[in-house]
């Protein structure tokens, strides 16, 4: 099974593929400690990818999700519930 991770950015979620959530986020705080800017290539659509560029920047807010935890839906069932429960 491809790992991939979601990025949700401007309310919408966007794939990313072979990146794991950790990986994407060192690629992401890299990227911004040498440039103020830049833009991440993503897949826009399920199934058939569709590319497309999402500007970030240090003030860009989005969230990057595990695919992987996905399928364990009860992870996510309540907004306010904590992590220190999760264990893989």
């Amino acid at each position: 099974m491809s790992r991939r991770a979601v990025l949700i950015y401007g309310g919408n979620a966007y794939t990313v593929a072979d990146q794991d959530p950790d990986t994407l986020r060192d690629h992401i705080m890299t990227s911004l400690a040498a440039e103020p800017a830049f833009w991440l290539t993503v897949n826009a659509t399920e199934g058939r990818f569709t590319r497309a560029q999402l500007l970030i920047t240090a003030t860009t807010e989005i969230a990057i999700v595990d695919d992987h935890n996905i399928e364990h839906s009860t992870r996510f069932e309540t907004a306010a519930s904590s992590t220190d429960d999760i264990s893989d």
